[in-house]
C-alpha cells in the first residue's frame, strides 16, 4: 500500500512569518489594533503585555491569510466551556472572549480573503 501524505493546512509555516516577543510590542505601537484580534493581557500575570492572536506578518502592517486561520483555529480550540478541560491546561480568559475572536476571524476570512469555513 502506497504512502498517504497529509493534507496541508492553510495556517500552516505561520509560525514561521508570526510575530513574536520584542516584534509584537513593535507592531503594537506601530500599527494598533489592527494586527491583533485578542484585547490586552491580563496585566497582573503580564505587565505591560501586548494583545494576543496576532494576525499581521512580523515588522508588517498587513492581514496574513494564514495568521488570521491561526487565530481563527486557537480561538475555537480554547473556547469551550471550562469543565471540559482536563489536567492542568484551562484556558486564561472567559470563554465568551475566544468565541468572540473566533467570529471576528471568521468574519475577515470571508470578506477579506472570500474564504468560507464549514462547521
Amino acid at each position: 500500500m502506497a504512502n498517504k501524505t497529509r493534507k496541508r493546512v492553510p495556517w500552516s509555516g505561520w509560525s514561521k512569518i508570526a510575530p513574536s516577543g520584542k516584534q509584537r510590542t513593535q507592531m503594537y505601537k506601530k500599527c494598533g489594533n489592527k494586527c491583533f484580534l485578542g484585547t490586552k493581557t491580563k496585566k497582573e500575570t503580564n505587565p505591560g503585555s501586548d494583545p494576543g492572536f496576532p494576525i499581521c506578518k512580523k515588522n508588517t502592517c498587513k492581514i496574513s491569510k494564514k495568521g488570521t486561520y491561526a487565530a481563527y483555529v486557537r480561538a475555537r480550540e480554547w473556547g469551550n466551556k471550562r469543565r471540559t478541560y482536563k489536567g492542568r491546561s484551562k484556558p486564561r480568559f472567559p470563554q465568551n472572549y475566544y468565541t468572540r475572536i473566533a467570529r471576528k476571524a471568521k468574519r475577515i476570512l470571508k470578506n477579506m480573503f472570500n474564504v468560507t469555513i464549514k462547521k
